[in-house]
């Protein structure tokens, strides 16, 4: 082999090792059962928080494939503290553009989706917290929802 394809694979190495570098305060991530999210499926996350002067930017990672049989997702979000629900939302998420082209990254047919649910979120209390995740779409079950994840990371932006 020539140095340049050796080097081309040690820069290709060296870039996977180090974009596998999460800095996540949290994440999780619940599978649904034979790609199906039926409507009674709340993906439920416990999450520790021991700091109320820390703010977190909380977001979904929703992994889809081409059965998914529509353009959009409604998902619904709640975040509880032992006694009483803190925040609510419901949030659309587009999976296809109006071609029928997926919007999500990924390499093969199943993308995920990145869908912001807070931003500069701050917890009042410390204590478990429980996110919960559900879709708000008419049909009981949604073909092709392979999984969903919640990542919470650390805003380190000076306010």
């Amino acid at each position: 082999m020539n140095k340049t394809i050796i080097y081309l694979l040690l820069l290709l190495c060296i870039g996977t090792l180090s974009s596998c570098n999460d800095e996540s305060f949290y994440i999780s991530t619940i599978d649904m059962k034979r790609n199906f999210w039926h409507r009674g499926d709340t993906a439920t996350f416990d999450v520790q928080i021991e700091d109320t002067t820390s703010r977190y930017d909380i977001t979904l990672l929703l992994r889809s494939n081409e059965s998914y049989p529509w353009t959009n997702i409604y998902v619904i979000s709640s975040i509880c503290d032992s006694a009483t629900v803190l925040d609510k939302d419901t949030t659309q998420c587009h999976l296809f553009d109006i071609s029928g082209r997926p919007t999500g990254n990924g390499l093969s047919n199943v993308k995920e989706n990145i869908i912001p649910l807070w931003e500069d979120y701050s917890f009042h209390s410390i204590g478990k917290h429980t996110i919960n995740i559900s879709h708000g779409m008419r049909n009981i079950e949604l073909p092709g929802i392979s999984s969903v994840t919640l990542r919470i990371v650390e805003n380190d932006t000076i306010r």
